[in-house]
């Protein structure tokens, strides 16, 4: 079995982008102990973080594309 990184890409305007960044790298899985609910660790190329609800990651309304796999 071969472990890959996923990497993803913003699309909207709006979104969040640390000094413009717009590509980021998945991370650790994390429980959000407030919201009940399993987050994504998301690494900026620039070295930003950031924490994603997993159940909203590839919902259409987050404007977050498939950028491909390291």
């Amino acid at each position: 079995m071969k472990l890959r990184q996923l990497r993803l890409k913003t699309n909207h305007p709006h979104c969040y982008r640390p000094s413009g960044c717009e590509t980021m790298t998945v991370g650790n899985v994390l429980w959000d102990a407030e919201k009940a609910r399993l987050c994504v660790e998301l690494i900026y190329d620039n070295g930003a973080l950031d924490w994603y609800p997993l159940s909203e990651l590839m919902e259409a309304h987050t404007r977050v594309n498939y950028c491909g796999e390291v």
